[in-house]
């Protein structure tokens, strides 16, 4: 179980850990918009994954892109975003 790797990012990777974090700056502007995430990020995260792990094929097939509605008290785990 991953609880905190902060400070320690470089200790982890998907050979030995299963998982792997990695910065990256994306062209993407707006996660508001579905088609923009699917024209710009799709590919950009398809390459990197490539890159990555050295996969020869990856498929991304959907996405869940969470907001807070500032607006909107998160006072119970059903209204939690």
């Amino acid at each position: 179980m991953v609880k905190n790797i902060r400070g320690k990012e470089d200790n982890f990777t998907l050979d030995v850990s299963g998982v792997q974090y990695y910065t990256h700056e994306t062209q993407c502007k707006s996660f508001s918009s579905d088609s923009e995430i699917r024209m710009i990020y799709y590919p950009e995260s398809t390459e990197l994954i490539k890159k990555l792990t050295g996969a020869s094929k990856v498929v991304l097939f959907d996405h869940t892109v969470r907001r807070h509605r500032p607006d909107d008290p998160e006072e119970s785990p059903e209204k939690r975003q």
